[in-house]
């Protein structure tokens, strides 16, 4: 059997895109955007949704970038129709396919309330994201969130490998809603541009990763952002302890101790301090000296 040229191109464009697709991660339910997976898509599918965004334009948003690989504009069109219904309060999970999970990251659960142009993470997930084998996720719809269509983002910054950024989009719809999710953080992105990146090798920990209730933390080694995205460091000032002009001294009595604090310096806001403690009948105790610092 012989087979053309053309027709063993065709061939191995297929087995790329079915490697390209096994390669890395993908949500699979609900279903996102021009996902072979949204029974709404039509062809051109984009059989590589597991793949990275691709770096924006300095004009703006690309096909394949930032937010939801270009997708956002089959909004409002058949092909972008809703592929789930979530209450508002109401536990979720949303399902990863794959196998290649480049030992894990961090991942993010957010939801956009106007359209993509903001996200607000609704659920952390730092370390061991994904896990072997996709699976399941579980999250809580805020009952803050608007009722109508919304969309639903999955992204995940993989810990070994290329620094990549990666994001599937779905179109929700919210019943029972509230007035919005103005007080939940916006989404992290980095690994775009020269402004923000996660180091290889450590789950990256975000800078606004939500309350403790919407955190799930399981990484043995963490470490934060770096560039414009990161938190700003902490500086520490250091502090000399005014000269000694006045002693005020104050005795309190609790149940089994005495301590006699004494105030040294002149009238400030940051005085430093003697305590003496000493156990009730005895004659012997202890001193603590307390210095004041500016942190």
């Amino acid at each position: 059997m012989f087979f053309s040229y053309a027709t063993l191109s065709l061939v191995g464009i297929v087995l790329l895109f079915a490697i390209s697709t096994a390669a890395h991660m993908q949500m699979s339910d609900p279903a996102p955007l021009n996902s072979s997976f949204n029974s709404h898509s039509v062809e051109p599918k984009d059989y590589s949704m597991s793949s990275p965004l691709v770096n924006n334009s300095p004009d703006g948003p690309v096909p394949g970038g930032y937010p939801c690989k270009g997708y956002l504009s089959l909004l409002g069109t058949p092909e972008g129709a809703p592929t789930a219904v979530w209450e508002a309060g109401s536990n979720q999970k949303f399902t990863l396919a794959g196998t290649a999970i480049h030992s894990g990251g961090s991942c993010q659960a957010s939801i956009s309330e106007d359209k993509g142009a903001t996200f607000k993470v609704v659920k952390s997930y730092i370390g061991k994201c994904p896990v072997e084998g996709g699976g399941s996720l579980d999250f809580n719809v805020p009952k803050e969130t608007k009722s109508g269509e919304m969309i639903f983002a999955w992204t995940w910054f993989n810990r070994v490998g290329n620094r990549e950024m990666y994001m599937n989009c779905a179109v929700v719809t919210i019943t029972n809603g509230g007035s919005g999710l103005h007080n939940y953080p916006d989404i992290f992105v980095a690994n775009l541009d020269a402004s923000c990146g996660t180091d290889e090798g450590f789950d990256v920990y975000f800078p606004k990763p939500g309350t403790p209730d919407r955190v799930v933390n399981l990484s043995t080694s963490i470490h934060p952002p770096h560039g414009a995205c990161a938190p700003p460091k902490q500086e520490t000032v250091a502090y000399s302890p005014p000269e000694t002009t006045a002693t005020t001294t104050t005795t309190y009595t609790l149940t089994k101790s005495s301590f006699t604090t004494t105030t040294s310096g002149p009238t400030n806001p940051q005085p430093s301090c003697e305590c003496r403690c000493v156990e009730p009948g005895l004659k012997s105790g202890y001193v603590v000296n307390i210095s004041p610092f500016t942190n």
